[in-house]
């Protein structure tokens, strides 16, 4: 059986706090080099683009905490928000309804849904990560741990390396 070839990938994620919310981030790349990096020059440039979107659009500037992943069609930069809603108060029991929010450039895609099944994959390993913490911010910390994924899925570098 052929392995399939995964087109879409994704820079390894880093950890930045966006207001008061902790914010993990996913950078885009395609196989045509068409990527998040090309409008996005820096760490930096990210955190003034979901600071400045976070501003513009304060019903995002909810949750626990949020997934982020940014990436582009040709000029356009895309910018999908998962809002992470603990459900209850007690951190033992349930886990966190996720209010999805998706941007094109800084204004909002209504109507939409998860349009990657990488975004799927991505969530579905964040969730399973957070499962190994006991706090928010253990958890959140990409610099000192990673979620399992298939091989192949994600670039082996952060962007701007």
């Amino acid at each position: 059986m052929t392995k399939p070839a995964i087109h879409n990938k994704q820079y390894m994620p880093f950890t930045v706090t966006v207001g008061d919310i902790p914010t993990i981030a996913y950078l885009i790349c395609t196989r045509q080099s068409n990527d998040a990096t090309e409008l996005l020059h820096s760490q930096d440039d990210a955190v003034k683009w979901l600071e400045e979107l976070y501003t513009e659009h304060s019903f995002v500037r909810v949750g626990e905490y949020h997934i982020v992943f940014l990436w582009r069609i040709e000029t356009v930069l895309m910018t999908d928000v998962f809002v992470h809603h603990r459900i209850f108060s007690n951190t033992d029991a349930g886990g966190h309804a996720i209010e999805p929010h998706v941007f094109k450039q800084k204004t909002v895609c209504k109507a939409t849904g998860v349009a990657s099944r990488y975004s799927l994959i991505t969530l579905g390993r964040e969730q399973e990560h957070s499962c190994r913490f006991d706090t928010v911010a253990d958890y959140v910390d990409r610099d000192a741990s990673l979620p399992s994924f298939p091989e192949g899925f994600l670039v082996q570098q952060r962007p701007w390396q």
